[in-house]
This record gives C-alpha cells, structure tokens and sequence, in this order.
C-alpha cells in the first residue's frame, strides 16, 4: 500500500508506529511528516476454535515532505501475534520486532487492537 499526502495546512503530522502493525496515524505534534509509504504482509493461520496466530513482515517509513520521498530509506519490523474471534469484534495481540534497530532504540514492542489491522 503506497500512501502520499499533500503538504497539510496545519501543524499537524503523519508519524508510523515503529513496530507491529505499522500503521501511518494522525499525530497533534510538529513530528512526522507529510509523506508515508507503507508495506504490510500478515498470514494467519488456525490454532483452535476462535483463535488463529499471525506472523507479520512490515516495512515503511514517514517522510518530512513529499519531495523527500525516497522509496529505498525504509525502516523494517516483524513478528508474531495471537487473533480471538469474538461475534462482536476482532481482539488482537501482537509482539513486534524492530529489525533495524538504532542505537538507543528498544527490541521491540507489544501492541494491543481491537479490529482489523488493514
């Protein structure tokens, strides 16, 4: 999935998570950018009755402006997570790891949503 905006009139960013479901959100802060490109890959597969596990690959980054847009800078996560089935909504537990960690950076990070990732 390729996303670009246009530059926003307001002081207000696109940021992406870092890890697990990679995901560009509307931030208040001046940090982020105005451009995001994204890549998302999941298989989920049946563990027992309404559970099925997950393994994910996501790959991306967020661009200060459009005219900063380089489709070889990215940054890139991974990991594992668990889906319960519910007849009102999808709960969902992942664990992501960041696969080009900088230094200062934490191993990973656990996430915790309630819907479809995409």
């Amino acid at each position: 999935m390729l996303k670009l905006t246009r530059a926003l009139p307001l002081p207000v960013g696109l940021a992406s998570q870092a890890t697990g479901s990679l995901a560009a959100q509307w931030t208040g802060l001046p940090v982020g950018g105005n451009a995001v490109l994204i890549l998302n890959q999941e298989l989920r597969f049946p563990l027992f009755s309404i559970i099925d596990g997950a393994g994910f690959v996501d790959v991306g980054n967020v661009y200060p402006q459009v005219s900063d847009f380089d489709p070889f800078h990215l940054r890139s996560s991974a990991g594992l997570g668990v889906r319960v089935h519910t007849p009102y909504f999808l709960f969902r537990l992942d664990y992501g790891v960041k696969l080009d960690r900088r230094p200062g950076e934490s191993f990973g990070k656990l996430f915790i949503s309630i819907g479809q990732a995409f």
